[in-house]
């Protein structure tokens, strides 16, 4: 059951774990779960936070495109907190990340 989104946020609240959990394996009359949420962060050759090289690609890529878009916007000094429905799981990730970050700190 994929419950993955942007920038290694789980993307379920609630009813998604419900549901979820009602497709687990059952093993000897017991459910079993493994619940995994990470984001893919790389380092460059050159050291680069954020960034990688991919077998087939002859251009540096980003590992997760919307930590550094978000990066990005930090940087301009201007951010959109509204929710924008055509991208809600950026709007949600910013959204959850600007609650852990100090007042004027770009990571």
């Amino acid at each position: 059951f994929n419950m993955s989104s942007l920038g290694g946020m789980l993307f379920l609240g609630k009813t998604g774990l419900m549901a979820a959990n009602s497709h687990s394996p059952q093993m000897d009359g017991v459910e079993r779960y493994i619940y995994i949420a990470m984001p893919h962060i790389a380092v460059d050759e050159d050291g680069h936070i954020g960034y990688c090289s991919r077998a087939g690609r002859n251009q540096v890529s980003k590992a997760c495109g919307a930590l550094i878009a978000f990066q990005q916007e930090l940087s301009s000094g201007a951010i959109n907190v509204e929710m924008d429905d055509e991208d809600i799981e950026q709007s949600l990730l910013k959204q959850k990340l600007l609650r852990r970050i100090r007042y004027g700190n770009v990571p």
